[in-house]
């Protein structure tokens, strides 16, 4: 056997691992759950939507920030468009529980119905 048969024999066992062992699965990280908002800051955060999607004119990367008791966010305007002849917003909307915490940001669509009422689009 020349020199680079058996360095290739190395390298391809190197990269089987060893035999009869059985490979451990990483586990994903565990993600802990937001924290619910409390009705005083729920309020203030849906005030920040109807407030933004009631603009008019409205524009693309307009923004509604809101202040609660143990929260704070943000909602801001990505994108319009008309989905199924109602007019929609793909908002990102930025939520942060107490002082200390993680922001959490979701992208919500809102949209228009027939009677005028914005109504979260699932």
């Amino acid at each position: 056997m020349n020199r680079w048969s058996g360095l290739a024999a190395m390298c391809i066992l190197a990269l089987a691992g060893p035999v009869g062992v059985t490979p451990v699965q990483a586990r994903p990280p565990q993600r802990a759950k937001p924290t619910p908002l409390s009705a005083t800051d729920e309020t203030q955060r849906r005030e920040a939507i109807q407030r933004l999607n009631a603009s008019n004119p409205v524009m693309v990367g307009m923004k509604q920030e809101w202040k609660g008791d143990s929260a704070e966010g943000a909602v801001r305007l990505d994108r319009l468009y008309r989905d199924r002849g109602l007019e929609c917003h793909l908002l990102v909307e930025s939520v942060r529980s107490g002082e200390h915490g993680r922001w959490r940001v979701t992208h919500p669509v809102w949209c228009r119905g027939a009677d005028g009422d914005w109504r979260l689009h699932s």
